[in-house]
């Protein structure tokens, strides 16, 4: 609970420190409050890359123009040949029900939503 608490401070302070004056603390009612996955999913990317999303709770915590971003549980994994830890989670947006695309915070804190190119089971709470 204290690693969940922790990241998703540093996570809102990666995001402030970006400077994205879109990017914001939830000023509005997402319409899950919880995203869970029941197991990893596994989204393959260029030239045999891939992108691994942790199984847990992905909590709503900021929100943009489009859409909310839901923090991972832990770190994503992007394996390009090095595997590496990226802090990240799932991007709901605000035109769409379905859940279609994530988001990894890349270098010097750049936040970039990508689609997920996958189906992915999921469940959520109010």
């Amino acid at each position: 609970m204290t690693n969940r608490i922790v990241s998703s401070v540093l996570l809102g302070v990666a995001f402030t420190a970006a400077g994205c004056s879109s990017l914001r603390p939830l000023t509005s009612r997402p319409p899950a409050t919880v995203i869970r996955l029941a197991c990893p999913v596994i989204i393959p990317g260029a030239f045999g890359s891939e992108t691994i999303l942790p199984a847990g709770e992905y909590r709503a915590s900021l929100e943009d123009e489009k859409g909310y971003y839901y923090a991972a549980p832990a770190k994503l994994i992007l394996n390009d040949g090095v595997a590496r830890q990226l802090d990240g989670g799932l991007y709901l947006r605000k035109d769409s029900t379905a859940l279609t695309h994530y988001y990894i915070v890349g270098q010097k804190h750049a936040t970039i939503v990508n689609p997920l190119k996958v189906p992915v089971r999921y469940e959520t709470r109010p």
